[in-house]
């Protein structure tokens, strides 16, 4: 992730799990800032202060476990970041991208 230059941010995000899920979670600096029921996709766009921001996506499995994707770490409205992103979890992806 990035440092973006406008706080309007697009996240896409796929759980790659081989069972149902049945609640994914952004939940950004330790918030949830969206959930969506009954799908492995979410493609949302929020528009976030200026900040840092720590990032991890929470799947919820339909035989009642969960997984939690690493902690990713970008920036909004041109923030820099002082150290670089963590690299991604092989249980799930996402990206975030300036919205036009």
């Amino acid at each position: 992730f990035p440092s973006h230059d406008t706080t309007l941010i697009k996240f896409s995000v796929e759980a790659k799990v081989n069972q149902p899920v049945t609640k994914l979670e952004l939940i950004l600096n330790g918030v949830i800032k969206q959930s969506f029921d009954n799908t492995k996709t979410i493609n949302t766009t929020i528009n976030l202060e200026t900040g840092v921001y720590m990032l991890v996506v929470k799947a919820y499995l339909k035989d009642g476990s969960n997984l939690e994707s690493t902690t990713f770490r970008f920036s909004s409205g041109g923030r820099s970041l002082t150290e670089p992103s963590p690299s991604p979890s092989p249980t799930a992806s996402a990206s975030a991208s300036p919205s036009n």
